[in-house]
């Protein structure tokens, strides 16, 4: 792959620059964030109760793809950092910072009028705080980002892009459905994952939690420059996966698969994304349902085959993704992300073992 620089605000880490961008990717979603219907160019629909339909498995034990168990991992840092400033949420500590001037403000004002008397402010304003409380959020959207090694990378881009043409993108119930099946594909893979990167975020309007959503999903889109395969309540679009050459330094490659879900539930919050925490993370937004789904969208790169995305060149796309397993190089598997040979000082993943320029192998 020859990455371009693309210039884009990356709302979702909170902040810009300039980020390299795999060939290929695809993706499909909906969502239904009024009354009914689906529509517009993230469709909407999924059904299925977790564990009780076809496609779906338990991330959380007992079942064929038990999301509790440990595996491997290895990555481009500690484990379980959050995407996008983690899972408070902005929008609830705004709301607090803005309820918190506004009471010192009537305080003060009271106290200057002789409503309130000095002596007694704290009756007076522990009843004034008791009698008020931050409203609940309508709404979140979480988003959970999962590196998928040469093991399984195939079989992944396969079956997403089945799900693409097949899935019912016009009812929540078929996302909601579209949501189990993608969990369940993906913990059915475990082993494979070896980086991941979750967030979640409260929302107190349905705008908003709209807005976010949609700019998750925009950003992700543009990590990749052409969309083999995109499918929406208004159908499936393909592209020919021709005129991609793998190179040997990008060796087998990696695919990173994104989730993204808007919801009334409120979603897990773990403490560290670790394989625990991924089964966390995994049944919380299976326990959604049509009822409670507002949006999904799930995306991948790379998209093709042959169009490979090494550690090195995934560590500069999406530089935010942690380890799910620190002692990975313990277990006998490789190290991942960017290494300088000692050699020639040339640059190359680390998971090929030796230099693609010189041949040198890591010491």
């Amino acid at each position: 792959m020859r990455p371009s620089s693309i210039a884009f605000a990356i709302a979702v880490l909170l902040s810009a620059g300039t980020v390299a961008a795999q060939e290929s990717g695809g993706s499909f979603g909906g969502s239904d964030f009024g009354g009914g219907g689906g529509g517009g160019d993230f469709g909407g629909g999924g059904s299925s109760d977790w564990g009780g339909g076809g496609g779906s498995s338990d991330w959380g034990g007992g079942s064929s793809s038990d999301w509790g168990t440990s595996s491997s991992g290895s990555g481009f840092g500690s484990s379980g950092t959050s995407y996008g400033g983690g899972s408070a949420g902005s929008g609830a500590m705004l709301c607090f910072v803005v309820f918190l001037i506004v009471a010192l403000v009537v305080i003060k004002t009271a106290l200057k009028s002789g409503v309130l008397r000095p002596r007694h402010n704290r009756d007076d304003l522990r009843r004034m705080m008791s009698s008020w409380a931050p409203p609940s959020p309508v709404a979140h959207v979480s988003m959970l980002q999962l590196a998928i090694d040469w093991r399984e990378r195939a079989a992944v881009q396969a079956v997403l892009a089945q799900l693409a043409a097949t899935g019912d993108l016009k009812s929540r119930a078929g996302l909601d459905k579209l949501l189990d099946s993608t969990l369940g594909e993906l913990g059915r893979r475990q082993e494979a994952i070896r980086l991941a990167a979750y967030f979640t975020e409260p929302f107190h309007d349905m705008p908003s939690c709209e807005a976010r959503f949609r700019q998750v999903a925009s950003t992700e889109r543009t990590r990749f420059q052409r969309e083999l395969v995109r499918a929406d309540a208004d159908g499936v679009i393909e592209d020919d996966a021709e005129g991609f050459v793998a190179a040997s330094e990008e060796g087998q490659g990696f695919v990173v698969v994104t989730i993204a879900v808007a919801a009334r539930r409120a979603p897990s919050a773990p403490g560290a994304l670790d394989r625990a925490g991924l089964a966390a993370v995994a049944n919380a937004l299976a326990a959604n349902s049509p009822e409670t789904m507002l949006a999904l969208e799930v995306i991948w790169t790379p998209a093709a085959d042959q169009d490979r995305m090494s550690s090195a060149e995934m560590q500069a796309i999406f530089p935010h993704l942690r380890s799910v397993d620190p002692q990975a190089s313990a277990a006998g598997l490789p190290e991942l992300g960017r290494v300088t040979c000692g050699f020639c000082g040339g640059v190359f993943a680390a998971e090929l073992g030796a230099c693609p320029q010189c041949g040198a192998k890591r010491g």
